[in-house]
């Protein structure tokens, strides 16, 4: 029995189509939200204020208990300067505009100072 070129070309096309068809999503597939029942931000924002609490308490229980120690959870230094604001101290590199000839603007790059 001989088998032709054509014939084997013909089966392995039928089943790669075959096979990819198998591989396409589903439309009514359960374990995807449409885009309409999908959570916005602010829903969520509910559930993000919970974890935070959960995680607050969870820490509060640490140290209670003892596994956690208190001082490295406070930043001393958040503490002292806890009304004053940090200023950028020396020179930083920034960006200067320039009006070019034709009276566009150029953007540069330019060391910026404290009173700049």
């Amino acid at each position: 029995m001989e088998i032709k070129t054509s014939t084997v070309i013909a089966v392995l096309a039928s089943c790669m189509v075959l096979v990819q068809s198998f591989a396409l999503p589903t439309q009514g597939s359960e374990g995807e939200l449409s885009a309409d029942k999908r959570p916005k931000y602010m829903d969520t924002r509910r559930e993000l204020s919970e974890f935070k609490d959960l995680l607050l308490f969870a820490l509060d229980e640490l140290i209670e208990e003892g596994k956690v120690n208190e001082n490295i959870l406070i930043d001393p230094e958040a503490a002292e300067n806890k009304g004053e604001t940090k200023h950028k101290r020396g020179r930083r590199l920034g960006l200067c505009l320039q009006i070019s000839p034709s009276g566009g603007y150029i953007a540069r790059a330019c060391w910026k100072g404290d009173g700049r």
